[in-house]
């Protein structure tokens, strides 16, 4: 569980949508002033935020970069000069489930797992996701085995040594089954 208090977003989506699949803006770093224990009046001469966006299909990045900068710009106190800097970028790429491949890729999970698999969409970051699927010309499947409460990228992240297992086998029967197919 996140541990969030309450559940930002819009409302007219579901919970899961608005966690996985609908475009977001983060702040996820500040660094300026003093930033030791103890209280201090200092007005830094600089300071720092990273923020992260998650885009969906139809979005460019390049306009919602130049929106966001343009917004940024109107919220700021005169005198204080505002600099956003791309730290790197992909486009919204989605992965179908009514062709081939992703058939054979339920088929795989519903063997190795014995249950009938879940599509839920879900945002993340695989910036060549895009490449491969431009350059093969070939449905994109994107897949995870890791539990909700996993933690995924965070300090105490953790993986089900059965779902490992488990994740090579359903790899093995993608494998034969693309062959098959």
């Amino acid at each position: 569980m996140m541990g969030a208090r309450a559940l930002e977003g819009e409302e007219e989506f579901m919970a899961l949508a608005r966690v996985g699949s609908r475009p977001t803006l983060d702040a996820n770093g500040f660094i300026g002033g003093f930033t030791g224990k103890g209280a201090k009046t200092v007005i830094p001469a600089t300071a720092t935020a990273k923020v992260s966006m998650r885009l969906v299909p139809d979005q460019d990045w390049k306009v919602i970069l130049a929106s966001f900068a343009k917004h940024v710009k109107k919220l700021t106190t005169p005198g204080v000069e505002i600099k956003v800097e791309v730290l790197g970028s992909a486009p919204p790429v989605t992965c179908p489930v009514d062709n081939q491949a992703a058939q054979v890729l339920r088929a795989a999970y519903q063997q190795a797992f014995g249950k009938e698999t879940a599509l839920i969409r879900v945002g993340g970051s695989v910036p060549v996701a895009v490449d491969f699927q431009e350059a093969l010309g070939a449905p994109l499947l994107i897949s995870g085995i890791a539990q909700a409460d996993s933690a995924i990228h965070s300090p105490n992240e953790h993986f089900v040594i059965d779902n490992y297992h488990r994740g090579i086998e359903t790899v093995i029967r993608l494998i034969c089954g693309l062959a098959e197919a």
